[in-house]
């Protein structure tokens, strides 16, 4: 694919996109556990007389399982 550099630079809804991958050797994938931490206490703000047990979020810890792809030079 050759082109003048200039022209590619007037108009580049016209000009042509590429795209490529690379080809690896397969790496071997670890199983991983995501866990992610939401806020505790569901008020922003709780007064004096407010009883911090009634906004404790029940549901503030999720996880999800996956597997993450080891880089081969490790």
């Amino acid at each position: 694919m050759t082109d003048d550099f200039a022209s590619m630079l007037q108009d580049y809804k016209k000009t042509q996109k590429i795209t490529w991958l690379a080809e690896v050797d397969p790496a071997p994938l670890i199983p991983v556990i995501c866990v992610q931490y939401d806020h505790l206490i569901t008020k922003p703000i709780l007064g004096k007389d407010e009883d911090f047990k009634q906004y404790i979020n029940s549901n503030s810890r999720v996880c999800q399982s996956g597997f993450l792809k080891c880089p081969n030079d490790m």
